[in-house]
Formats: structure tokens, C-alpha cells, sequence
């Protein structure tokens, strides 16, 4: 054998020792680190029920959770031998970058393939930075729970194994299918589409040796399929996370997927109702005189809860319009005001209009699907505490933030015009556009 042959023998077999060696600051055992995923994804399922008001507090806690599990395992960000062998793996920005260009690809193939197949429809809507913010932010830190826990931990106790590459990437797919089965609406659908996504986030840790590129993909997957479309389809991510499905068709009808704990929905409103649905009077009085469903003026309100699917539709001469709160307060007219998911908290309460008149308003707050019904487009109007914004009576459907509403009286108003609203403070206004 040539001098040069043996070298290229000799460093070959260097790199195959650093590949194969595992971290050294986790000794644990192939059971061992089992053990320690059961035992951590219990725990983020705990915080996710705990928190499960408070969306950005829940992701936060499980990702914290699922990190510090992970380091215990010996689950790191990059692999040193990696690291030592490629010197630019030290250095994850160009990582990043490739993953998230995986995970834009993704989503769009997905938001596109359900606007083609009409399985949804895109509600034009201009969110607000805050809005953004927070998405992109429960969005990273639930990737951080997926990827160290479904992908982490399998390729981790599958470390030492004689098992090639092809067969981690097939594993990964598989736990991403059981957790899926775990989830309260799992589905045959469901199931699937998380077996792919599996497949693809497992392959992207195989080819990295590390968390940083699966993370990214699976960030911006998330972060884009929510802003879209409200939350990831078939996605079976954070417990009790996720919005309530809520999808309205070309008919104009939509259909609520239901499960615990429920959405609260005007009873006249109602077509179809699954029989794994029980439906009964809302029970939101919290010690009021009044029935809970007698606090809304547009009509009695029910409470609809179990597994399955509702067919929901609008007065005649309306369509309806879902919308997604994250974390935040919004104030909704009670004559528009379809139905909202029982994550939310509720309040009731009154606005005056201007010659003796007033509205009811529901006050929501929390994260969670909201269904209205309008009689055509809708426009976003921004409130900033140096510009307040006037909007005619009729016009005015919801707001976002804590915004100050009062009627403006003739010497106020433009030109002594009647019937305006002005609003103050830092929020949104959504008015009627045709």
C-alpha cells in the first residue's frame, strides 16, 4: 500500500472514530436516554395543560423543559466532532439560513395546495408587529420542544446503534406518526402528514449532526402555515396550543372542529352536528342574576363540546370570517359575533353609541379561533396614541387592544357630523369595506 493510500486509510478511520463517538457529557445508556424523553414529554405536556391560556408562557416552559432534558441526554446543538471536522458547523447562520429556506418551501407548498384544493380560503388581514412578533417567537420556541424531544432523543438513543442513515430518518418519521396518534384529534390524515414531516426534519438532522437546520425548518414551517392559515394543518404540535380549527368553505359554511374545551357558539347559527358533540347552555354566568346565554343580544349562546365536527352559517345577506387572537384583547359587537373558542375568556358589557343609544360588546381575551359574520369585506384600520382614528357608527365591526371607543358629539365631529366613534390609545379597528 502507498504512503498516500495508508494516510487516506488512516485519516478515513479518524473521522469514522469521531462520528461514531458519542458526547461526552452524557454517558447514558440507549434505556436510559428512553426513559428520560418519556419522562420530559410528559412534563411539557403538564406545562402546555398548566399554561394553556397563555400561549407564549406555555411554549416558553416546554421549550425550556425539552432543552434542559436534552443537554442531560447529551442532545446538543451541534456535534463536536462535526464541529472539529467541518470548522464553519461552529458558526450555525448558514445552517439556519438553509433550514429556513426548507421550511419556507414547505409551507407554501402547503398553503398552496389547500387554496387550490379549496380546503381553505386566505381572509385578507394586516397583522400587527406585535402580532408577528409573538408568532415567530411561540413558533421557535415550540420547534425547540418538537425537535429536541421527537427527533433529539430517537437519533440520540440510536447513536451507538448499527443502524444507517436511511433507518434514523425512517425512525424519526415514525415517532412523528405515534405523536400524532397521542393528539385528541388525531387522524388518518393527520397521522400521515406528520409522518412526512417527521421524515423531513429527521433527514435534515441526519445531514447536520445537529439541532440548528431541523430547528430553522421547522420555525419557519410553523411561524408561516400560522400566519396563513391560523395554525399548521394536520399539525399535531404544543398541547393545547394550537387555535381551534375553524375553516370556512366556498358554500360559505364553516366547519368547527371541536374538542375540549369547547366553542361557544350562537345556537341559530347551527346546521350539523356531529354525534360525538354534546351541546348545552353556555356556563359563563360566573355568579351573575342572568343565564349565561341570556348576556347576548344576538341571540342565545351554546356551549358545544366533545370530539367532532359542527356546520356553522351566516344570516342571509352575511358570510362569515374566522380570525385568530394570540395572546391578546379584543372587543367584538355582539350582533356580529358568531361563536369563539372556549379558551378565550369572555366578558359582556356595553358601549354608548350617541343619542341614547349603546352597543353590546364581548370582550376576548386570550389565544384562540373568534368566527364573525359580515356583510362584505372587511378593512384594518391602525390606532397609534398620536393619531386616534374616527369611524362611522355602522361601520365599526371589532377592535384589537385597549383602546378607548366614545361617541362624538356634533361640535366634535367633522363638519358636526352625527353618528361617529372616535378611538384613542394603541390597537386596531376593523370596519366594514363595502
Amino acid at each position: 500500500m502507498s504512503r498516500r493510500a495508508a494516510k487516506h486509510v488512516r485519516v478515513h478511520n479518524q473521522h469514522s472514530q469521531e462520528e461514531k463517538e458519542p458526547p461526552a457529557r452524557s454517558t447514558l445508556t440507549q434505556w436510559a436516554v428512553v426513559a428520560w424523553g418519556l419522562v420530559a414529554y410528559a412534563a411539557t405536556h403538564l406545562a402546555g395543560m398548566l399554561l394553556e391560556s397563555a400561549s407564549l408562557a406555555s411554549a416558553m416552559a416546554q421549550a425550556v423543559i425539552a432543552e434542559w432534558a436534552g443537554a442531560r441526554m447529551g442532545i446538543l446543538w451541534t456535534s463536536p466532532s462535526h464541529a472539529k471536522r467541518f470548522p464553519h458547523a461552529a458558526k450555525p447562520w448558514r445552517r439556519i439560513a438553509i433550514g429556513a429556506a426548507f421550511g419556507a418551501g414547505a409551507a407554501m407548498l402547503a398553503v398552496g395546495f389547500l387554496v387550490v384544493g379549496r380546503a381553505t380560503i386566505l381572509v385578507r388581514e394586516k397583522p400587527t408587529v406585535a402580532a408577528v412578533a409573538l408568532t415567530l417567537a411561540t413558533s421557535g420556541l415550540e420547534a425547540v420542544r418538537a425537535e429536541f424531544l421527537l427527533r433529539g432523543v430517537v437519533l440520540r438513543a440510536l447513536q451507538s446503534a448499527r443502524i444507517s442513515a436511511l433507518g434514523k430518518v425512517l425512525a424519526c418519521g415514525a415517532i412523528g406518526a405515534i405523536a400524532a396518534v397521542g393528539a385528541s384529534d388525531a387522524t388518518l390524515p393527520s397521522v400521515l402528514f406528520n409522518c412526512v414531516l417527521g421524515l423531513g426534519f429527521g433527514a435534515l438532522w441526519v445531514h447536520d449532526r445537529g439541532v440548528w437546520m431541523a430547528w430553522s425548518a421547522h420555525t419557519v414551517w410553523v411561524f408561516a402555515t400560522s400566519l396563513f392559515l391560523g395554525a399548521p394543518p394536520l399539525y399535531a404540535g404544543a398541547p393545547m396550543s394550537r387555535p381551534l380549527d375553524v375553516s370556512v368553505h366556498a358554500s360559505g359554511a364553516a366547519i368547527v372542529r371541536a374538542d375540549a374545551p369547547g366553542f361557544a357558539v350562537r345556537l341559530n347559527a347551527i346546521r350539523a352536528v356531529t354525534s360525538g358533540l354534546a351541546v348545552k347552555k353556555l356556563d359563563q354566568a360566573q355568579g351573575k342574576e342572568k343565564e349565561a346565554s341570556e348576556l347576548f343580544e344576538g341571540g342565545p349562546i351554546v356551549h358545544v363540546m366533545g370530539d367532532g365536527e359542527l356546520a356553522l352559517v351566516a344570516r342571509q345577506g352575511y358570510k362569515l370570517m374566522p380570525f385568530v387572537l394570540r395572546d391578546e384583547l379584543c372587543f367584538v359587537r355582539d350582533d356580529v359575533l358568531v361563536g369563539w373558542d372556549c379558551r378565550l375568556t369572555s366578558e359582556n358589557g356595553r358601549i354608548a353609541t350617541g343619542g341614547g343609544e349603546s352597543w353590546a360588546i364581548v370582550q376576548l381575551r386570550g389565544s384562540g379561533a373568534v368566527l364573525v359574520e359580515t356583510r362584505g369585506e372587511v378593512l384594518s384600520v391602525d390606532v397609534v396614541p398620536s393619531r386616534g382614528v374616527s369611524v362611522r357608527r355602522e361601520a365599526v365591526l371589532w377592535w384589537f387592544g385597549r383602546l378607548v371607543a366614545r361617541a362624538l358629539g356634533p361640535s366634535e365631529a367633522p363638519c358636526g357630523q352625527r353618528g361617529l366613534i372616535a378611538f384613542a390609545g394603541e390597537g386596531r379597528v376593523v370596519v366594514m369595506g363595502s
